[in-house]
């Protein structure tokens, strides 16, 4: 098995509306990712604008099938902070 973890910081304020767009999300990874055996997210006690991702694939095959289903393009992502090119 493959485990990770992702530290996310949102945009501030943005909270409720992240972690429904991350339900949304949780159940197509779950529903069309049968190599995934967890998808949660938390979220700190330090701040409310902080998350961490938790997720388990079964092989690197499965990983990158995650990875190729485009879901993070998507959904969730809309509230992670933009960077600007410097």
């Amino acid at each position: 098995m493959i485990g990770m973890t992702v530290d996310l910081t949102i945009t501030p304020g943005s909270g409720d509306a992240f972690e429904r767009a991350f339900a949304v999300q949780a159940v197509a990874v779950r529903a069309k990712e049968p190599g995934n055996r967890l998808y949660a997210l938390f979220r700190s006690k330090a701040s409310a604008d902080a998350y961490t991702l938790v997720k388990i694939y079964d092989d690197e095959a499965a990983l990158e099938a995650h990875r190729a289903a485009g879901l993070n393009a998507k959904g969730p992502c809309q509230y992670l902070p933009t960077r600007s090119a410097s």
